[in-house]
């Protein structure tokens, strides 16, 4: 991949050296990059990590972007209309209400596909679309900053995850450290996580020891 960049780069009159320092520079090599590249890591890494914990089911969750979305919208409403509250239990809330707007989104392609084996990837793959649209609507919509030139993007919330005191990385980071290793704990240290290896490597076993494959799907 860097080998052909580079090469398309050179082809169209650029210096592929300098366009590969920028880049570099850009997202690791300076503190600002760095910063920008941890907080947007933040995001694919949950969304990897919920893809991972349907994988040990045997479940191609292929619509980590749209859960990711509709949690999002569903956090800024909770902002939006809960404003007044204290900082730090609106954040509370928020945090919470993401999780459940993405873990609803979810269960539209968990659900038939416990109870009647319709295919996850289709069903997930096609929710991704339209949570793009839902989420175009508000932004575009009701959500939309007076004050937006040149891009579309919702008015600010009320409330947001502030720094880690004495640095300035964001407290999400945090956040995820915390995911990982609970995610990772469960898996590896507790009853429920052997079950889902277990359910996900064969259904009928999992019947046969009362573990509940649908359930756990």
């Amino acid at each position: 991949g860097l080998l052909l960049g580079g090469v398309l780069v050179t082809a169209t009159g650029g210096n592929a050296v300098d366009a590969y320092r920028a880049m570099f520079d850009g997202s690791l090599g300076t503190s600002h990059g760095f910063r920008a590249t941890l907080q947007r890591a933040v995001p694919l890494i949950l969304c990897g990590l919920a893809v991972s914990l349907a994988l040990r089911m045997q479940l191609w969750n292929i619509g980590g972007e749209g859960q990711l979305l509709v949690g999002a919208a569903t956090a800024t409403g909770i902002g939006f209309a809960l404003g007044g509250l204290p900082g730090p239990l609106l954040i509370l809330l928020m945090l919470a209400g993401g999780m459940l707007g993405g873990a609803l989104w979810a269960q539209i392609a968990a659900l038939p596909k416990a109870w009647i084996g319709l295919n996850e990837i289709i069903v997930t793959l096609f929710l991704n679309y339209i949570a793009i649209r839902g989420v175009s609507y508000l932004v575009f919509g009701p959500w939309k900053d007076p004050g937006a030139i040149g891009f579309a993007y919702s008015r600010p919330v009320p409330e947001r995850i502030g720094l880690i005191p004495g640095t300035d990385f964001s407290f999400s980071l945090v956040i995820v450290a915390v995911v990982l290793t609970v995610v990772w704990w469960v898996f590896n240290r507790t009853t429920w996580g052997f079950s889902v290896d277990i359910a996900g490597g064969n259904e009928r076993a999992a019947a046969y020891l009362g573990m509940g494959y649908r359930r756990h799907v």
